[in-house]
């Protein structure tokens, strides 16, 4: 009877049940196999068959629960994927929106700035032409007629020269800016 050796304690457990005998709940797999053997019902290749057939269940049932373990992790890792994925693209959303304030500010801090450095040459060129106004009425009352000349141009150079930033200002633009100023104050051109 070699072939009840296959078979674990719960499988002739199962196999006594079917034959109709009773199985104390503290036997050991020796005492089962005598149950077994001594049973009235007992019929070699039945017994065989009955056996094959509950270990085949057994493996079948742990096969099943095996998948259905693996079934449930796989959803397990893939709702854990899902949300890192969720989680990432929040993470992503807010560091664009983020950096989209950001710039916002610095396209913000940047407008202001050249409002205010728009007004404060408006500011200088208004302050210069009323210098250049005070000047050209004043040498006809103070000075003589021959020193007229010199007295037009008394402003300093320094104080009519625009401020040139090289890294927002052009050449150019700067130039053009020095030439109109030189010439509304009559800083004659050798001077410039």
């Amino acid at each position: 009877m070699a072939f009840l050796a296959k078979g674990k304690k719960a499988d002739l457990v199962n196999v006594c049940e079917e034959l109709g005998e009773n199985v104390p709940p503290n036997s050991r797999v020796p005492d089962i196999k005598h149950i077994i053997l001594e049973s009235k019902n007992f019929n070699e290749e039945a017994v065989r068959i009955m056996l094959d057939r509950i270990i085949g269940e057994r493996l079948e049932e742990a096969e099943a629960e095996r998948q259905q373990l693996e079934h449930e992790a796989e959803r397990q890792r893939l709702e854990r994927e899902a949300e890192q994925q969720r989680f990432e693209r929040e993470a992503e959303q807010q560091r664009r929106e983020a950096e989209q304030q950001r710039l916002e500010r610095e396209a913000e801090q940047r407008r202001l700035e050249r409002e205010a450095e728009a007004e404060q040459r408006q500011i200088e060129l208004q302050r210069l032409e009323i210098q250049r106004l005070e000047l050209q009425a004043a040498p006809a009352a103070t000075t003589p007629p021959g020193r007229t000349e010199e007295v037009r141009h008394k402003i300093p150079l320094a104080q009519i020269t625009p401020k040139f930033d090289e890294k927002k200002d052009e050449m150019s633009l700067f130039l053009v800016n020095f030439e109109r100023r030189a010439e509304m104050a009559r800083v004659p051109r050798e001077e410039w």
